[in-house]
């Protein structure tokens, strides 16, 4: 099925499911013998309940990815909630602040070294919608509980928690690419299709591993780059191994074969997702930078919209945030904007979970402060 029609379906399936919730809602309402002024707080309760029980639902989705992991014996890495995140490191549990852009949440685990089947592999996929349907179904048959069904208030809660679950189950599980992002039901189709996608996830959550409990990427092995092998960027998930053979290029600050990597990824980048076009002009207009491009050059890249991504994530990601330190140093020639941003760097890498970056980006940083 085309992309298009993937995106007419959710469309149907979100406005089928709206109209029913609200023919419910209505009814409820109609049945009421409340008068009209009564009936006011009950549509207060219910404003209310609608994003606390969305969020409920994507945290019981995280949670389905987490234990459909854990049953193959995957380990604990993170879990975030919009942009809070808990993270493990030695033992101990670490809350930080990050954000991906077109996702509410995430959870990140680290596969075991033995060899894991296609099933394991879809099973931790659709961990989180089968956890969303679970929960749904269960919502529903409460409806059928006496003291529930005669309370007004908790037939509402109980169809609007269950309304979440489907919506969040249908927009994970029918593939999509949405917001840039491939959701789970894409990553799964992939995942069956490909044997070498199914690798390359695999060596790609356990570089996201290594890199959280400490390890720098140029200290990965490199059999888990895939190197040798010829990866599609079109692929959302083999284009992943590409960004982490440029990142381990410049973790060893090797920025011969980060521009030959950049170069080879930019033939290619109009067949890759949103998310990772811009991802690739990030280092694209860092790479021109240290090499004292023109300035026609970098603006060519650095458009009013790839300056607002790089505003949004500075917050979270010391990658960008060195970006943003080389451009105003650089490229603006702002001595007190690059020290200000320079401090903020500092600030953000004590507090970052992956900390694995931490050290190159510091390195990074400094050869861009020598320049």
């Amino acid at each position: 099925m085309k992309q298009k029609h993937k995106s007419i379906l959710y469309q149907a399936v979100f406005f089928f499911l709206c109209l029913a919730i609200g023919a419910f809602i209505g009814a409820v309402f109609a049945r009421s013998a409340k008068s009209g002024m009564q009936i006011i707080p009950l549509i207060i309760e219910f404003l209310i309940f609608i994003p606390v029980l969305f969020i409920l639902q994507i945290i019981i989705h995280e949670a389905g990815h987490m234990l459909a992991a854990l049953t193959s014996g995957w380990e604990f890495l993170s879990f975030r909630i919009f942009k809070f995140t808990i993270s493990r490191k030695d033992g101990k549990f670490h809350f930080s602040v990050f954000h991906i852009p077109g996702t509410v949440g995430q959870c990140l685990m680290m596969p075991p070294e033995q060899p894991l089947s296609r099933s394991q592999l879809s099973f931790y996929n659709m961990g989180g919608v089968l956890a969303n349907l679970c929960t749904a179904v269960i919502a529903l048959l409460l409806l059928f509980v006496p003291s529930i069904n005669q309370s007004s208030t908790g037939n509402l809660l109980v169809v609007l928690f269950a309304f979440a679950g489907i919506l969040m189950a249908c927009s994970n599980g029918i593939p999509l690419i949405g917001g840039g992002i491939p959701n789970d039901g894409m990553n799964n189709r992939m995942l069956k299709q490909d044997p070498l996608s199914r690798q390359v996830f695999i060596d790609v959550m356990r570089i996201n591993g290594f890199i959280q409990q400490g390890i720098r990427v140029k200290d990965i092995p490199s059999a888990y780059f895939h190197a040798n092998e010829k990866l599609d960027c079109a692929n959302t998930i083999q284009v992943m191994a590409c960004f982490y053979q440029l990142a381990r290029a410049l973790d060893q600050l090797n920025f011969e074969e980060a521009n030959r990597l950049a170069d080879e990824m930019g033939r290619h980048k109009k067949d890759m997702v949103y998310l990772y076009q811009q991802e690739l002009t990030c280092e694209e207009i860092f790479l021109r930078l240290i090499r004292q491009f023109s300035k026609q050059e970098i603006e060519r890249l650095l458009t009013t919209e790839m300056q607002k991504y790089i505003h949004l994530n500075q917050q979270y990601r010391p990658s960008v945030l060195r970006l943003a330190y080389a451009l105003a140093k650089l490229y603006e020639q702002d001595e007190a904007k690059a020290e200000q941003l320079y401090q903020q760097f500092d600030h953000l890498c004590k507090h970052y979970h992956m900390v694995g970056e931490i050290a190159g980006e510091r390195e990074l940083v400094e050869y861009i402060k020598q320049l």
